[in-house]
């Protein structure tokens, strides 16, 4: 079902699935008795008031939407900012710790590590590699751990480091987060596109509603509602996946597999 979703939020397939919805209802509109019936009895002002609520309806999504897309940038924005706040106040714990010590190699070792990650700016995270030092350091750690007069201080430096790790690691998930808001910005423009149609069309319909340009209209119209539909369940589909994305302490997988 992910799959079929996921599908359906391409924009190119979009197009077509609403193409081939307004050719079948112009065929029908124009081959069929029932069709033709049913255009007969259309008229002009039942057509302008369903676009224009339809018009109306997709520009409240887009209020909506822009204001979650809106709240979405901010609080990444926040979240960003307040982990690498925490994560200066960590190495500049772990920096005093070290000063306090005497000199020697492993002290060396752990100082210019840090060092290296006090002089990372917030754009300069996430990254795959935090340098040379953070290397020597890891390499360091672990032959410390294995040899009994190193292994406090190692052990001691690891309380230090793993809340250093934590935070590049959530500072890196936050920004995983800040890309993937793109897919919302997508669908606003989708919506701002299909307001835009919309108008157009309600524009057209006023000046040119006669007999041989009515099934082209309604055509139209439906290929709008599709094109609707479908993008109703993008952004469903979006925050759905959003959710499921917070809420990462939850094996989605393991429940499908034992349902």
């Amino acid at each position: 079902m992910k799959k079929i979703l996921a599908f359906m939020s391409r924009f190119h397939w979009q197009l077509m699935i609403s193409l081939i919805m307004a050719s079948i209802s112009l065929s029908w509109v124009m081959l069929c008795d029932a069709g033709q019936a049913s255009l007969a009895k259309l008229e002009i002002s039942t057509y302008i008031s369903v676009i224009t609520g339809l018009a109306s309806i997709v520009a409240l999504f887009c209020s909506v939407s822009f204001g979650f897309v809106l709240f979405q940038i901010q609080s990444a924005k926040s979240e960003r900012l307040g982990a690498y706040s925490e994560l200066k106040a960590r190495l500049h714990s772990f920096h005093t710790w070290l000063r306090s010590l005497e000199d020697s190699p492993d002290k060396n070792v752990c100082m210019a590590m840090v060092f290296e990650l006090e002089k990372l700016d917030l754009i300069d995270i996430p990254r795959t590699n935090y340098g040379q030092e953070y290397n020597e350091y890891i390499e360091a750690m672990d032959e410390g751990l294995d040899d009994a007069e190193r292994r406090e201080f190692y052990l001691t430096s690891i309380l230090y480091s793993g809340y250093i790790e934590q935070l590049l690691s959530r500072i890196g998930v936050i920004s995983i987060r800040q890309v993937i808001t793109k897919c919302f910005l997508d669908t606003l423009s989708k919506g701002f596109g299909l307001v835009s149609g919309l108008v157009l069309l309600l524009f057209v319909s006023l000046v040119a509603f006669d007999s041989s340009l009515k099934a082209y209209i309604l055509s139209a119209s439906v290929f709008f509602c599709s094109a609707t539909l479908l993008l109703f369940l993008e952004f469903s589909y979006d925050v759905y996946r959003q959710y499921q994305e917070e809420i990462d302490f939850v094996d989605y997988g393991s429940e499908a597999d034992s349902a």
